[in-house]
């Protein structure tokens, strides 16, 4: 059976009456069709829901590119950036990426002249770009499987977004990125997609990394 987007708003209307409200948050990725993505985001978005887009796999996303009206945060590795830039905003991607630090930063600049929300440029093992800064990437001693590390940045990002919503907090992108590589590099030290850490071993991790930048 194909997923519906009435069968997520009957989801999402359940676990309103459940918990006396309305998700603050909702994390998208286009493993379901992207319209009901759209649709969903949307309604989601209007009713006071930030909304954050991982588009991968990216293809059907220029299918339909409006979604992208409706979204605060996006998330996208290297590959999907470029492909973005190019074929969603007509943004001039010559060059070579591969490490190309100064030209990930300067696509990214370029994307939200054009795009009203906030993008994350993630770069595996180097780390992450967010308002123009590299965030260096978490690595444990020893490596794993690395799938799933791009979902539970993801996750990691809505955690840390919702609760600053719920509390009244500032975003500092670039806290929520260190945060939420924490997340991701702890995660390759499992096997399997369902490999994101406890919080409260996050949480330790994030604090001993913030001590030291601050020392």
């Amino acid at each position: 059976m194909s997923v519906e987007s009435e069968h997520i708003f009957k989801a999402v209307e359940r676990l309103s009456n459940q918990y006396g409200c309305l998700p603050r948050i909702a994390l998208f990725q286009l493993e379901m069709p992207v319209k009901v993505c759209a649709e969903v985001a949307q309604k989601l978005r209007k009713s006071g829901s930030v909304i954050l887009l991982n588009p991968s796999p990216i293809g059907q996303l220029f299918e339909y590119l409006d979604i992208l009206d409706d979204v605060d945060i996006l998330i996208v590795n290297e590959e999907e950036l470029r492909l973005l830039a190019l074929r969603g905003f007509q943004v001039d991607t010559s060059g070579q990426y591969d490490g190309n630090i100064d030209l990930v930063k300067r696509t990214v600049k370029a994307v939200e002249t054009k795009f009203s929300g906030k993008v994350f440029a993630t770069l595996g093992s180097t780390g992450v770009v967010v308002e123009d800064t590299l965030v260096d990437a978490y690595k444990p001693e020893r490596v794993c499987d690395t799938v799933g590390a791009g979902d539970c940045f993801a996750g990691a990002v809505a955690a840390i977004v919702s609760e600053n919503v719920v509390e009244g907090i500032p975003h500092v992108w670039q806290e929520i990125a260190r945060f939420a590589t924490v997340a991701a590099g702890l995660s390759v030290l499992t096997a399997g997609a369902h490999s994101a850490p406890r919080r409260a071993v996050v949480d330790d991790i994030f604090t001993r990394l913030r001590t030291q930048n601050d020392s």
